[in-house]
C-alpha cells in the first residue's frame, strides 16, 4: 500500500521525496563520528595534552587523602560515640558531621568501624541510614555464693 502511495502522483503531479534508507543513515552517522573523533584528537595533539605530566597539589583537584593513624581513628571513634550519645533518636551521618565540624566523608570510615564493633547500631540503607549509639551493657555482678573451705586445718602440737 505504501508503495502505491509513493507511485501515485500527488495533487501537484509530483512524487513525494524519497527518504534515505537506514543503511545510508548509518553510513552518514559513522562518517560524521569519525570526522568528529579526528578533530578532537587533532585538538588534543595541538595543545600538547598527551605530553604534559600529571600535576599534583597546585591544581584545583581535591588533595590526596592522608592515611590516619590508629590513634587518630580511635580518637575520632570516641568523639563519634560521645556525639551519638547526646542524641536520643537515630541520626544521619550529615548531622554528625556538622556537629563535629567535619565532612561526611571524613567520618564514614570510623563510623563503619564502630558499627562493625557493635558500638553503634545502624538502621536503614544508603542515604536513609541512621546511626545510634548502642546501649551500654552493664556486666552482671557475679553472685557471691558461700563456699565451704574444703581444706582441713591441721593442728600443731607443741610436743
Amino acid at each position: 500500500m505504501s508503495k502505491q502511495r509513493r507511485q501515485e502522483p500527488s495533487a501537484g503531479g509530483k512524487l513525494p521525496p524519497r527518504r534515505p534508507g537506514r543503511t545510508e543513515l548509518r553510513r552518514a552517522l559513522r562518517q560524521a563520528t569519525r570526522e568528529l573523533a579526528d578533530k578532537l584528537m587533532l585538538l588534543l595533539d595541538e595543545h600538547g595534552f598527551w605530553d604534559e605530566p600529571a600535576t599534583t597539589g597546585d591544581d584545583d583537584r581535591a588533595p590526596r587523602r592522608v592515611r590516619r593513624s590508629p590513634d587518630a581513628l580511635a580518637l575520632m571513634c570516641d568523639r563519634l560515640v560521645t556525639e551519638l550519645r547526646k542524641h536520643k533518636q537515630p541520626v544521619a551521618i550529615s548531622v554528625l558531621a556538622d556537629a563535629l565540624g567535619l565532612t561526611p566523608r571524613d567520618i564514614a570510615h570510623p563510623l563503619a568501624m564502630l558499627v562493625e564493633q557493635n558500638k553503634v547500631s545502624r538502621s536503614g540503607t544508603r542515604r536513609g541510614a541512621r546511626y545510634m549509639a548502642a546501649p551500654t551493657r552493664k556486666r552482671a555482678q557475679a553472685k557471691k555464693t558461700a563456699t565451704r573451705k574444703t581444706t582441713t586445718r591441721t593442728r600443731r602440737t607443741g610436743r
